[in-house]
């Protein structure tokens, strides 16, 4: 009973890192290079199993909460659709920091609180909208992103990729960075969009 059940867990593993792979590789196609590299790692950051951005290797490891992430600004989507959405989120923290530290060389004497963000850019970034150069969390999540407060960094990210807030208008540019069920016809995972009837 023992090795049957390390042989299914085994099997589910070995499943998902192939899932993962293809996702990587569909992505790439689709979307161009990303940052200098796409690692998958089971641990995630600091073993939380979240997908997260690395800026001192710029490199972005995937978990397997790639393919589920219930955020709401993204329509509470899983597969194809969390990924494609999860991987534009992990770019645009690569694009950003790359703004913000320009050939990637950060400072931390220019960024007092170390929350990726320039001091003399925290107030002034977002018109409307002004971080504390002191505090990493400078306002409470209103975005449906799942920390609470949200670090100053997931909010930029976050409100300047999608129209978020129902109802509001902003005066930054957004950046729609996937559109749900957009790549249905290329994801041929089990269970994916493509499948029918029993698994």
């Amino acid at each position: 009973m023992e090795s049957v059940k390390h042989t299914t867990n085994h099997q589910k593993e070995m499943v998902m890192k192939k899932f993962m792979v293809c996702f990587v590789i569909l992505f790439v196609l689709c979307v161009g290079v990303l940052a200098q590299q796409v690692v998958y790692s089971s641990e995630g950051l600091e073993g939380t199993k979240r997908t997260y951005y690395d800026r001192t290797t710029q490199t972005i490891y995937i978990s397997d909460d790639v393919v589920l992430k219930p955020i709401a600004v993204w329509g509470n989507c899983e597969g194809i659709d969390s990924f494609g959405w999860t991987m534009g989120h992990e770019k645009k923290h690569h694009n950003q920091f790359m703004a913000f530290w320009p050939n990637g060389e950060y400072d931390p004497n220019k960024d007092y609180d170390g929350d990726w963000i320039p001091d003399d850019m925290e107030e002034t970034y977002m018109p409307g909208r002004p971080y504390d150069p002191y505090l990493k969390y400078s306002y409470l999540d209103e975005i449906g992103y799942g920390e609470n407060p949200i670090l100053d960094r997931e909010d930029i990210c976050m409100r300047s990729q999608i129209p978020v807030i129902v109802g509001t208008t902003t005066n930054y540019p957004l950046d729609i960075l996937w559109i749900n069920g957009s790549a249905d016809h290329l994801d041929w995972s089990s269970p994916g969009k493509q499948t029918k009837g029993e698994e």
